[in-house]
């Protein structure tokens, strides 16, 4: 009967922890989608008793790409196996069209499959994605960072409550901030980003973990802007370290008195944009720099108007 009910009137279903055993539930749940084809949002939050249960629901799901907006959370029990190959069978079929994906809680291993961080450097119309308490490892973020460098529809990315450590953060870092992976035999030691690699880093996902982490501050704005106030920070903390001229010269080469007007002209627009901190303001930034560059002040070869 109420199977009936739901016949071709529905475009959002949320099926949550409701009282029948794991089978009925997935028939029950395989109706809906079937009988409801203009549904573009669904969501179920109920035990899956073993693999081909959810193989098939994962299929009739697929079978109707106009579900674009999926939540499967809580599906599969500690000890069982399937949770990843939900997750493959639904990133991996030619009739991907999802742009939201909830699949928290549904003890996800991929034991260094490559499938998840191969689908989000596809830079696929997915925008966002949630994998909270499941088992990602450090490696799995190794793969997504590299994949984010290939990705700019991705704007939210959720992963609290998983198995990787400090490195897994790291390589996150490396995504969307721009650190510097160096490989070692023993290690992967990480060094501070640079022009160069802020520039190539991921300027649109935003990543959630806790605890509360350097990533709440990073790609909160618009692509351009989360470029900006990265390319500031870099700036403000070389010329904090008094480094700056330094790391100018290796990332611009050529004549970078010639270049400078431009660099302090953008200097200048990003602190206006941004309305970035007094404490590192373009004029205290433009002191450093004459500091360790006398030769700015040469009228002659450059002109600097602030």
């Amino acid at each position: 009967m109420l199977l009936q009910s739901l016949l071709l009137k529905c475009d959002k279903v949320r099926l949550d922890r409701y009282s029948v055993n794991a089978q009925d539930g997935i028939d029950f749940a395989v109706g809906v989608i079937r009988n409801n084809p203009q549904m573009n949002q669904f969501g179920f939050q109920n035990a899956i008793e073993s693999e081909e249960s959810a193989h098939r629901l994962c299929s009739a799901i697929l079978e109707y790409p106009k579900i674009q907006r999926l939540g499967l959370i809580g599906c599969c029990n500690e000890g069982s196996s399937f949770g990843y190959s939900m997750l493959k069978t639904l990133v991996s079929s030619p009739a991907r069209k999802f742009v939201k994906l909830y699949l928290a809680g549904n003890h996800i291993r991929t034991n260094g499959c490559s499938i998840l961080p191969d689908y989000i450097a596809s830079n696929p119309p997915l925008g966002f994605l949630a994998l909270d308490y499941n088992h990602l490892v450090d490696d799995d973020l190794r793969m997504i960072s590299i994949a984010l460098k290939t990705n700019d529809r991705l704007k939210e990315l959720h992963l609290n409550r998983n198995d990787y450590t400090s490195i897994g953060t790291r390589w996150l870092e490396v995504a969307v901030r721009g650190l510097r992976p160096i490989q070692t035999a023993t290690d992967t030691p990480f060094l501070d980003p640079s022009f160069e690699s802020v520039f190539g880093c991921n300027h649109t996902c935003r990543i959630h973990e806790k605890p509360e982490s350097i990533f709440e501050e990073l790609n909160c704005s618009s692509p351009p802007d989360n470029k900006a106030r990265k390319l500031y920070d870099l700036i403000d903390m070389h010329s904090l370290r008094g480094d700056l001229v330094n790391e100018l010269q290796r990332s611009v080469g050529g004549d970078l008195i010639s270049l400078m007007p431009f660099v302090l002209r953008r200097i200048e627009a990003i602190h206006l944009r941004l309305q970035t901190s007094p404490l590192s303001s373009p004029l205290s930034i433009l002191l450093g720099l004459l500091r360790d560059m006398p030769e700015l002040l040469d009228s002659k070869r450059t002109s600097i108007e602030y």
